[in-house]
């Protein structure tokens, strides 16, 4: 099947969003969310500001648009690490993923906590935020494999453990156990992406990060747990 070639306006179009996309990201990263002004990322793109709007509409959408690609190649980076580890080392796995995120926000973490701030509770609507959301439900799921991984290779592993559901899930929908670890591992590094941009909350480190996998690991194969899990969903349903 043929496809079109791109035609000079759509390639001018997507080249102007590519620019200012990476203009912004710059700029986010060398200064506080506030300090930023459209008229600096505008000029940086070299884009009129009337321009810059229509491919955005707030500052805050421009953060979105920024780093949205900065997540979806962090979690392409953490996959790659991820694999490159036995398909059973559970926490080694996890951390690989954790890091990759973690990095994107080590030098803004103020910026990267908006960011996840404005995915979970948005203030706009729009394609950028389509695009988090589903970036977001990338992440849920990759952070879940490990886990369905480790709960089908327990001995008589109960299929309920494991399976993946039927139907796509939205982001904080379980419905397994090694979901709802995953779930729960998720929640964990976002809780320690948001703690780093709080001054006197003391940030939780990679090794905190690691000993909560660890024990989350460690209830996923014991028979009682995940049997007790099941039985608790299907009551509450």
């Amino acid at each position: 099947m043929s496809t079109q070639p791109e035609g000079r306006r759509a390639r001018g179009k997507r080249e102007r969003a590519a620019r200012i996309a990476e203009a912004a990201a710059r700029l986010f990263d060398e200064s506080p969310f506030p300090e930023v002004t459209t008229q600096a990322i505008a000029q940086a793109a070299d884009v009129a500001e009337g321009t810059l709007f229509r491919y955005a509409c707030s500052k805050t959408e421009l953060l979105v648009m920024a780093l949205n690609t900065r997540f979806d190649a962090a979690l392409d980076a953490g996959l790659a690490a991820a694999a490159r580890r036995d398909p059973l080392d559970t926490v080694g796995r996890l951390d690989a993923l954790a890091g990759a995120l973690l990095f994107i926000g080590a030098d803004r973490p103020d910026n990267a906590a908006l960011y996840q701030r404005e995915l979970l509770f948005p203030t706009m609507s729009g394609d950028y935020l389509t695009e988090g959301e589903r970036i977001a439900r990338r992440w849920e799921q990759a952070i879940a494999e490990p886990f369905e991984d480790l709960a089908a290779a327990q001995p008589q592993a109960s299929p309920q453990a494991s399976e993946a559901p039927t139907e796509p899930t939205a982001v904080g929908h379980v419905s397994t156990p090694a979901r709802l670890a995953g779930s729960a591992a998720w929640d964990a590094i976002q809780l320690s992406v948001a703690r780093r941009a709080r001054a006197g909350l003391p940030p939780l480190s990679r090794a905190d990060l690691r000993g909560q996998f660890e024990l989350l690991a460690r209830a996923l194969t014991r028979p009682e747990v995940v049997t007790n899990t099941t039985n608790t969903q299907q009551e509450s349903r």
